[in-house]
């Protein structure tokens, strides 16, 4: 795995520097990383020194893969690899940075009562809406929350009308 120094001095956009940090980092030559890879000294110099801004991706999976190759037993960490071209992929410019989840909306104290109070008499309704809203996304589970809460407040109201 990618050590967090080695995160830290990559930044997107910059695949010089990514691959060369990931390269020295695997204690490799540009002619060992050739050998492993099966891509060019020629084409890794011109990548690290800025020339190849945008080499093919199949380029970028031989690099990763060599790069994750373990020379002792000569087998590929596919889990470091698949790391690896993530971040040689992101510098590249083919996938965009990973984005963060959108924050958790706030839950309002007397929503989630009036849905409590909504349901006290529906014990197994009240179990399936826990359950759905465990697997509900944080920064989606106020919404659905009014909107259970709504939908009993309405049911509540039309039983105890006769309707």
């Amino acid at each position: 795995m990618l050590t967090t120094l080695v995160r830290e001095q990559m930044r997107v956009g910059d695949l010089a520097k990514t691959l060369a940090t990931l390269r020295q980092n695997a204690d490799l030559s540009r002619r060992q990383l050739e050998d492993v890879s099966g891509v060019s000294e020629e084409t890794i110099k011109k990548i690290e020194y800025g020339r190849n801004h945008r080499p093919t991706p199949d380029t970028l999976k031989r690099l990763a893969a060599g790069l994750a190759r373990n020379r002792a037993i000569g087998r590929i960490d596919q889990s470091a690899a698949d790391e690896m071209l993530a971040s040689l992929m992101q510098a590249a410019d083919y996938i965009p940075p990973p984005t963060p989840d959108p924050p958790a909306e706030p839950v309002d104290a007397d929503i989630v009562e009036q849905l409590r109070e909504a349901l006290a008499a529906e014990p197994e309704a009240m179990r399936w809406i826990l359950s759905d809203l465990a697997s509900t996304p944080p920064n989606q589970r106020a919404s659905k929350i009014r909107f259970y809460r709504d939908m009993a407040v309405s049911t509540r109201q039309l039983v105890s009308n006769g309707n």
